[in-house]
């Protein structure tokens, strides 16, 4: 059965953490961050978002958000204009990796979009975001209960990958200014799957705190960045630090994550599975969503 997925394979949102050596706010224009395992998403069937790299920051005024645009073909081919940060409105904004639609059926930003739109017009503007998570993931795990998609699933695990099905982000800020980010995994049951086709889901929501990131695609990069672990690394972070100490604060950040994408596409063990342009979108607490790079066929809102 044809579908096309992003296959999130092999860990979940906030598994492991990683601190990035302080810096003046006023030279570098970032703080110490934790940063949270990022995903890996391994080829699946027809039609297959085989590798999106995405990366989420949550400072105190504003969340960032930016994303590669690569889509695989199960023949191989690539298509570079994959939109995989969705706008809603002027103040909600939502991410994933995993299986992300079924051609002719159903999408997952799609279905998110149509969460929100619910959700908007059921209650208080303060307890949105929960609420559309918990209404994606209801819509979701309707799909994902579907034994031929988690066949498909299984069949593109790695030896050592958790059996995550998705994984999201929901980002907004309310009326009163406050901004918030929740993560979301739905993981299923490999071991019942294997012994007897029965798919048993499993979702997690956290909050990503305040000073926190967040990623999902391929973490290779970003892992040895984060780790310092190589001497190209620590080379790295020293010209990057010099590059961000060049900008006004309010473009530091947005290119702090833009850095760290590209940074992915170039030399990802995977970086076939990733593509140029990359998309990076902000929300701040007074303005809302703004696009700070947007492909043109991806919508605003």
């Amino acid at each position: 059965m044809s579908q096309r997925c992003d296959l999130g394979a092999t860990a979940s949102f906030g598994q492991r953490s990683w601190t990035w050596p302080a810096r003046s706010e006023r030279r570098a224009g970032i703080r110490s961050f934790p940063f949270l395992l990022l995903l890996s998403c391994q080829i699946a069937s027809a039609q297959v978002e085989s590798g999106s790299v995405v990366f989420i920051n949550f400072a105190q005024d504003e969340i960032t958000i930016a994303a590669d645009s690569r889509l695989t073909t199960e023949t191989g081919k690539h298509d570079d204009t994959e939109c995989k940060i969705s706008a809603f409105g002027t103040r909600f904004a939502f991410t994933m990796a995993g299986a992300s639609r079924r051609a002719g059926q159903w999408s997952a930003h799609s279905e998110a979009r149509d969460a929100w739109t619910s959700e908007s017009k059921a209650g208080p503007n303060n307890t949105l975001l929960l609420r559309v998570a918990q209404n994606w993931i209801r819509r979701m795990e309707m799909h994902y209960s579907d034994a031929d998609l988690i066949k498909d699933v299984t069949g593109h695990l790695d030896v050592d990958s958790d059996p995550v099905v998705a994984a999201a982000a929901f980002a907004s800020v309310d009326d009163a200014g406050k901004l918030a980010v929740l993560t979301v995994n739905i993981d299923f049951d490999l071991k019942l799957f294997d012994s007897t086709s029965t798919v048993k889901l499993v979702h997690r929501i956290a909050d990503l705190p305040v000073g926190g990131s967040a990623g999902v695609g391929h973490s290779d990069v970003i892992d040895e960045r984060m780790d310092q672990s190589t001497q190209r690394a620590r080379d790295y972070l020293k010209s990057l630090r010099d590059v961000l100490a060049t900008l006004p604060p309010e473009q530091q950040r947005a290119e702090t994550a833009y850095r760290f994408v590209e940074q992915s596409i170039l030399l990802s063990r995977k970086k076939d599975e990733l593509g140029f342009p990359i998309d990076v979108l902000q929300i701040h607490k007074g303005t809302g969503v703004e696009w700070v790079r947007r492909k043109p066929n991806c919508p605003s809102e």
